[in-house]
């Protein structure tokens, strides 16, 4: 029976996820303060304190690294918005008030995580097609709790969560920049009535 050699306490599998969690990282700075350009095998490796070698034992290229980068950004994104529309109930305000101010304070926390969800996904060729369809998809959750039931045409939902993903995600993204000198609640109060005028608008347009 074979048995997995222990150096200083850890096993080879727990080194080695040690050494993906750290370029992880790596690739999480690098992607969030400098874009796409500034991530490369060596920067990573070098902001990691690691060898290629090592890159290359946990990912097959630099594209791979930044896709899990985006990937493990949007999951955390999707489950504080999930548990946003999950915990509240009530009108269509209080919901929307309550999933944007849980969506603000989250990318505001850390300003990488705003710009590698939001404008990465626009111009970084490998993160185009992850963003077309994560953008909607998280908005797409707090659409399917506010509109009414005849809705049922998904090609709407996709039209709505799309333009509020576009909408709100650039705005966002602006005040994590510093580009927008207001302060949070006006962001999340501007984020209600966008949501609100629109979901409504979209179901006075539905057939009775």
């Amino acid at each position: 029976m074979s048995t997995q050699r222990v150096w200083k306490g850890e096993s080879v599998a727990q080194r080695r996820a040690d050494r993906r969690s750290r370029l992880l990282a790596a690739g999480t700075r690098l992607l969030g303060s400098g874009g796409g350009s500034a991530v490369t095998v060596r920067a990573v490796c070098r902001e990691a304190g690691l060898t290629e070698r090592y890159f290359y034992e946990a990912f097959t290229d630099r594209d791979e690294l930044v896709v899990t980068v985006y990937d493990r950004v949007a999951a955390q994104t999707r489950e504080v918005v999930a548990r946003a529309v999950a915990d509240e109930r009530g009108d269509l305000e209080t919901r929307a008030r309550a999933t944007v101010q849980a969506l603000v304070d989250f990318l505001a926390e850390d300003p990488h995580r705003a710009r590698i969800l939001v404008a990465e996904a626009l111009v970084d060729p490998v993160l185009t097609r992850e963003g077309i369809r994560v953008a909607p998809e998280l908005f797409g959750l707090l659409v399917d709790e506010v509109l009414p039931a005849r809705t049922a045409d998904a090609r709407d939902r996709t039209l709505l969560a799309t333009s509020l993903a576009g909408g709100i995600g650039a705005t966002i993204l602006a005040w994590c920049a510093g580009e927008l000198d207001i302060g949070r609640d006006r962001i999340v109060e501007h984020a209600v009535t966008l949501i609100s005028t629109m979901v409504r608008g979209s179901a006075a347009g539905e057939p009775s």
